[in-house]
């Protein structure tokens, strides 16, 4: 059984806000991250070769990440480095994981929301691009 969709908003890393509600109808997956964790930095290159395939293979699925307890210029010039090309929220005050209902207790932590916004899968540390390409299959599945 899940739990109540997530409500979640902030400022992304560019300083642009956003909002969950923009993605209801679409599988999200949500990764918990910061630069000074190095299994996050590890998963990275992963997360994003999973996003650009899943974007080549048009699967409606969306990523957005939570930059957490970290400056968002530093953040910003992380995944500017690293060429991760999907966005991510700010969480410098460490407020925003509050939202995920408990399921993110440390980073990296990656969860795959429903289409109506309700957590349907977690993996708490690194993920790899084949463990994370099931879980959205399966979600996408439902």
């Amino acid at each position: 059984k899940r739990g109540v969709p997530v409500k979640l908003k902030g400022a992304l890393l560019d300083g642009s806000g956003w909002d969950i509600a923009s993605t209801r109808g679409k599988v999200l997956v949500r990764n918990v991250w910061g630069s000074w964790c190095a299994p996050c930095v590890a998963e990275a290159p992963a997360l994003q070769q999973t996003w650009a395939d899943l974007q080549a293979d048009r699967v409606p699925v969306r990523f957005m990440g939570i930059d957490f307890r970290e400056d968002p210029a530093r953040g910003l010039a992380f995944v500017n480095k690293v060429g991760v090309s999907y966005p991510s929220l700010s969480d410098a005050s460490g407020t925003l994981i509050l939202q995920l209902q408990g399921k993110a207790p440390t980073v990296p932590t990656t969860l795959v929301l429903d289409r109506e916004g309700r957590i349907a899968a977690r993996v708490n540390g690194s993920v790899d691009a084949t463990t994370l390409r099931g879980l959205v299959n399966d979600a996408m599945a439902e």
